[in-house]
C-alpha cells in the first residue's frame, strides 16, 4: 500500500487543477469586454498628403478625367486608409456598424463608411454624392 503522503499529494494536485480551471474560466468571462479604440491626430505631413490627394481627386472629377464611380472608389480608399492611420485599427474591411461599436466617440467615421458602402450613383445625384464624399474624406483624414 501507499503511504498517506501519496494520497495527500494526489488530492492537492487535483485541487490545484480544479482551481486553475475555475480561474481560467472566470478570467476569460471577464475579459469579454469589447476593446475601445482611440482616435489620434495625424502629423502635419500626413494631413497635407491627404489634403493633396483629396484635392487631386476633386480636381480630376470636376474636369471630367474620372467618373463619379471612380471618384467614389478613390475617396472610399482614402477614407479607410486615413481612418486606419488615425485609429491604429484596421478599418479597411470594417463595416459602419462595427465602427459604431468600437469607436462610439467618432460617429462621423461610421457615416463615412456608410457612404463608402453605398456604390449606387444615379446620374441625377452623382455630383452631390461625390461632394458629400469629398467633405467626409476631408473631415475624416484632415479634420
Amino acid at each position: 500500500m501507499h503511504s498517506n503522503w501519496v494520497w495527500l499529494l494526489g488530492a492537492a494536485l487535483l485541487t490545484l487543477a480544479i482551481l486553475w480551471v475555475v480561474g481560467v474560466y472566470v478570467s476569460y468571462r471577464k475579459s469579454r469586454v469589447t476593446t475601445k479604440f482611440e482616435v489620434r491626430s495625424l502629423s502635419q505631413v500626413q494631413r497635407e498628403r491627404y489634403r493633396r490627394l483629396i484635392g487631386d481627386i476633386e480636381q480630376d472629377y470636376r474636369t471630367g478625367s474620372i467618373s463619379a464611380r471612380e471618384a467614389h472608389l478613390a475617396l472610399a480608399a482614402l477614407i479607410r486608409a486615413s481612418a486606419t492611420e488615425r485609429t491604429r485599427m484596421s478599418v479597411e474591411s470594417a463595416t459602419a456598424s462595427e465602427v459604431r461599436i468600437l469607436l462610439p466617440s467618432w460617429p462621423l467615421l461610421a457615416d463615412a463608411l456608410d457612404w463608402c458602402a453605398d456604390g449606387s450613383f444615379p446620374l441625377e445625384v452623382a455630383d452631390e454624392r461625390v461632394e458629400r464624399g469629398i467633405w467626409l474624406a476631408r473631415e475624416v483624414a484632415v479634420g
